[in-house]
């Protein structure tokens, strides 16, 4: 028992120190799914409610959507104490769609639901129910079908993380990110090496202990917990200890091998370590440029925002009043709405923009910035410091005096 006890510890610590790349990738998949799953569940939305012919339950979908987008824009705490239910309702939801749209394809369902709600056939068809054959069948229920599997996944794996993501009263520092701590030269990715080259060589430990006289921890734990059997075995114990110590020796003699065995492993776990430590400075780039991405929408936004809003209203400047308030039957529908769709996707993009640079600041103790300009450190002090002083400031004048007026001015001229 001692043996084998004793051997399986190594074994495990030798696993231990493999995975490090894998639960680093691992986590930042985890992480990306997380912030980015609910946009894949809004486009599924669309797809429920403009594939095919526009009836009833479609319609009621796109006011779900619509409301839910509303009350984000309107207020951030109370959208995300709503959502979790919001949610739930668009599952509970899809699946009475499902059930009605499935069960409605037998022969007695037609009559039985005009009986009951004594509307005609046509009135049934507009609300949804309606017979198909297989074929259009399976493409009629493929769509709700795949939207509630997104749904279930969202509520089951990535809500509770997405709202602990997007919770502003409760934020962890950037010292703590992964990916941060783990791409500075400081940082514990650097230690990997030693944890790696430890674990490689934590086998070979228990016979240089016992050449030395020092005894390991592990191995005390296994000769207290066995004295009593060994006490009862007599003999037969101690010619298993005299097995070991010979086995020991004979692994003295076999030292060459082992250590070359461990250079190996230990020249794996260093170009490992270092395409790790590459991939996650990579990472770092990548949000750094991410974050400057950010700050250009903030100052532009507004900019993009009005420039939409005034071309929709000079491309739709119709005379018929009930065209301009949308009272106008239209197929395909969607290219009729898809200014108006367009225009609320940009205002919800703007205050999402709005609220991510809120987290971001909240999160590493900042205050906002007093001027929406692109270069902070220039002024008009730093105008005749070289040509880079120059153009900085420059091209910060030109955006915090002139960027709206400019682009309002020439879009009024188109």
């Amino acid at each position: 028992m001692a043996e084998s006890s004793t051997k399986e510890e190594p074994a495990s610590e030798e696993g231990g120190g493999e995975p490090d790349l894998v639960q680093v990738l691992g986590s930042l998949i985890m992480a990306l799914l997380i912030k980015y799953w609910i946009y894949i569940c809004g486009g599924m939305f669309f797809f429920v409610s403009f594939e095919g012919r526009i009836v009833m339950y479609k319609i009621i979908y796109m006011m779900m959507f619509l409301s839910c987008v509303a009350l984000y824009q309107v207020h951030y705490e109370w959208w995300r104490r709503a959502l979790k239910y919001f949610w739930m309702s668009v599952v509970m939801y899809t699946m009475l769609v499902l059930i009605l749209v499935y069960t409605f394809q037998f022969q007695t369902s037609p009559p039985f639901w005009i009986n009951l709600t004594g509307m005609s056939l046509e009135k049934l068809k507009d609300l949804g129910l309606e017979r198909f054959s297989m074929a259009m069948l399976f493409s009629r229920i493929l769509i709700p079908s795949s939207f509630l599997l997104v749904c279930i996944l969202h509520l089951h794996y990535f809500h509770d993380g997405f709202l602990q993501l997007t919770d502003l009263q409760a934020l962890v520092a950037k010292e703590e990110s992964t990916i941060y701590r783990l791409a500075h030269p400081d940082g514990s990715l650097a230690d990997l090496t030693l944890l790696s080259s430890s674990s490689v060589e934590e086998p070979s430990s228990g016979c240089e202990n016992r050449k030395s006289g020092g005894v390991p921890e592990e191995m005390l734990v296994v000769v207290t917990s066995t004295e009593e059997e060994d006490e009862s075995l007599g003999p037969r114990s101690r010619v298993s200890g005299s097995e070991e110590s010979r086995g020991c020796s004979q692994g003295g003699n076999t030292e060459p091998s082992t250590e070359q065995n461990s250079e190996l492993k230990n020249k794996w776990h260093l170009v490992v370590d270092r395409l790790t430590v590459l991939f996650l400075k990579f990472l770092e780039y990548f949000h750094k440029l991410q974050l400057f991405i950010w700050w250009l929408l903030e100052i532009h936004v507004i900019k993009i925002v009005s420039c939409y809003i005034i071309m929709v209203a000079i491309k739709e400047e119709l005379v018929d009043p009930a065209n301009w308030v949308g009272l106008r039957k239209s197929k395909p529908l969607l290219e009729y709405l898809r200014n108006n769709l367009l225009m609320l996707a940009i205002l919800a993009f703007e205050v999402t923009i709005y609220r991510h640079q809120q987290y971001y600041r909240l999160r590493n103790k900042l205050t906002p910035p007093a001027a929406r300009i692109i270069f902070h450190g220039i002024t008009r002090q730093h105008l005749d410091h070289g040509i880079v002083n120059f153009v900085k400031y420059f091209v910060n004048y030109f955006f915090y005096k002139f960027g709206l007026e400019t682009i309002c001015i020439h879009q009024v001229e188109l």
